[in-house]
């Protein structure tokens, strides 16, 4: 962002949807203009000041917090790239990445009610920060070179919107989905990131996007599981039209445990690889968690819970999930399967310290079915928090791996007081890789609150250690020093080998797979560990026309 490029009011180019149609209206202050955007739309008494934010609003060169939204790229010919990204003011910026000027910016119209806000520099309203385009962005260029993003609020709204941004310079509204879209009446807040994919339907491949149903407030003050009212459901809409496809939710569901909310991203798997998807996984905010098959012979998506992990009027005991699962093909006893690792926490509160939160491992079989047995409930995973199977007792470990056959999974109790799961899990070379954050639980006024960040590595088959937690920072380390590994005679790998802690003290991200000049690091935030034990390898493709 160059806001000194922002030489006068008629240099700044943003649009605003103020009528019905694809085409956006370029925001200036002439007189057609302020007849589409009446005090009204902006919450103000007069077109004193409307004209008045306005002329804020071309001339501010300055950008809200990008809580949420990551920054997307998309390549245009000559190699002009142009990147996207949302921020709390209600815009979404396009800006040209050789430069840093901003090409444009696209608000929706129902958050221009918030600029007088924004404008006086408050920090809240009703003791509310102020949020405005803070969802994840998705793009879609499409192979006749169209080019579409999509975009939730999270808790700047219950919209999605889906930009056409084939144009590197001029947008338009390709469509927007609301509640008072028909199918959407209970969509919450647009937390979950649509997923951009393929799916076969009534015989049909279709470009689609699969979204959770979103976040319902009432969890912010929710002690112990309580039902939602928005949010609850699955949709599947067309990706170029936004024309509801299917949908599972509290509304149509004859499922009588579709009564939570989902803000998660899903995890849409293709099993037997022909490109469309075939399995769903997402939880909730009841602690469920949740598998769509997609039949193909029978033109049917069937779904139910594998697991629920959490409990009625408990207050330790409710778990919620945020994040999507992260699924990985493993060799288990009795052959191939599923392994779908997630961790519960209170994202809307990180410094809650009551509940109990964990990390698991669910076994899922390798096929698409319609048969579903019981949810998986906590006491039949087998708990590997003491790390039992990588100890020294050979007839304690024989047992313990016995255990961990016939059970659906495992656990690991996160014992550091109010420890918990903010992001998604990363499985690579037979680890999964995830943060957590402890929150400061003291009490005193004056006292410093900074909470403490870790990340963890363990076996994804049995939640093992497999290396002590000495790993260093060295950019130059691409792999793990084998007189360190868990395997050897002479180290003992002990249940807090899992974890480092790291430098961050607020809430880390999801751990990622980088390739920095052939060297493959974990990076987590700005920090980054040697990933690797050389059983991968690299793979480079081209696309052939």
């Amino acid at each position: 962002w160059c806001g000194k490029c922002i030489a006068n009011n008629s240099s700044r180019n943003i649009y605003i949807n103020a009528g019905t149609s694809s085409a956006l209206t370029k925001l200036a202050n002439t007189t057609t203009v302020k007849n589409a955007l009446t005090p009204s739309v902006f919450n103000v008494s007069n077109t004193t000041e409307t004209q008045s934010l306005i002329e804020w609003m071309l001339a501010n060169k300055t950008i809200a917090d990008p809580l949420h939204s990551t920054p997307t790229e998309i390549s245009y010919s000559n190699n002009n790239p142009v990147i996207f990204f949302g921020d709390n003011q209600g815009y979404l910026h396009a800006i040209d990445s050789a430069t840093g000027s901003e090409l444009y910016a696209f608000m929706p119209q129902e958050l221009l009610s918030n600029q007088q806000h924004v404008k006086a520099n408050l920090a809240s309203v009703n003791g509310n920060h102020i949020y405005g385009m803070d969802g994840e962005i998705v793009q879609w260029q499409k192979s006749d070179g169209t080019k579409y993003i999509y975009s939730g609020m999270r808790r700047g709204g219950s919209s999605y919107y889906a930009l056409d941004v084939t144009t590197r310079d001029t947008p338009s509204l390709k469509w927007k989905i609301d509640p008072s879209s028909s199918g959407f009446s209970r969509l919450g807040q647009t937390w979950s990131k649509p997923v951009k994919t393929k799916i076969v339907l009534s015989g049909t491949t279709r470009d689609v996007l699969i979204f959770g149903g979103g976040y319902d407030p009432a969890q912010d003050n929710s002690n112990t599981r309580t039902a939602d009212n928005k949010g609850v459901g699955v949709y599947i809409v067309d990706a170029d039209d936004g024309e509801l496809l299917w949908s599972a939710t509290a509304a149509n569901s004859s499922n009588p445990a579709m009564k939570y909310s989902i803000p998660s991203d899903v995890k849409a798997i293709d099993i037997d690889g022909d490109g469309a998807v075939d399995q769903i996984y997402v939880g909730d905010m009841g602690g469920q968690l949740w598998r769509f098959d997609v039949n193909v012979d029978s033109n049917t998506i069937t779904y139910a819970v594998i697991a629920d992990i959490a409990s009625d009027g408990s207050a330790a005991n409710n778990r919620r999930f945020y994040h999507a699962p992260d699924v990985s093909v493993i060799k288990g006893h009795g052959g191939q399967m599923l392994a779908v690792a997630i961790g519960s926490g209170y994202r809307a509160h990180p410094n809650n310290g009551v509940i109990q939160d964990n990390f698991y491992m669910f076994k899922q079989p390798l096929e698409i079915g319609d048969n579903y047995p019981s949810p998986i409930v906590q006491s039949e995973l087998f708990d590997a928090t003491s790390n039992t199977i990588g100890g020294t007792s050979d007839a304690a470990v024989n047992v313990a791996q016995r255990e961990l056959d016939d059970a659906d999974g495992w656990y690991i109790t996160l014992n550091n007081g109010g420890e918990k799961v903010l992001a998604s899990s990363l499985t690579v070379d037979h680890a999964i890789w995830f943060t957590t954050f402890q929150p400061s639980l003291t009490t005193a006024g004056c006292a410093d609150r900074k909470g403490t960040s870790r990340l963890y590595r363990v076996s994804v088959a049995d939640a093992t250690p497999d290396y002590l937690n000495v790993v260093p920072q060295d950019p130059n380390k691409t792999k793990l020093d084998s007189a360190n590994s868990c395997s050897n005679a002479n180290i003992t790998c002990l249940s807090s080998d899992r974890s480092m802690i790291l430098r961050n003290t607020t809430l880390p991200p999801r751990p990622a797979l980088l390739n920095i000049g052939g060297k493959r690091l974990i990076g987590v935030g700005s920090e980054y560990y040697p990933a690797l034990n050389n059983k991968t390898t690299n793979m480079y493709w081209s696309n052939s026309q």
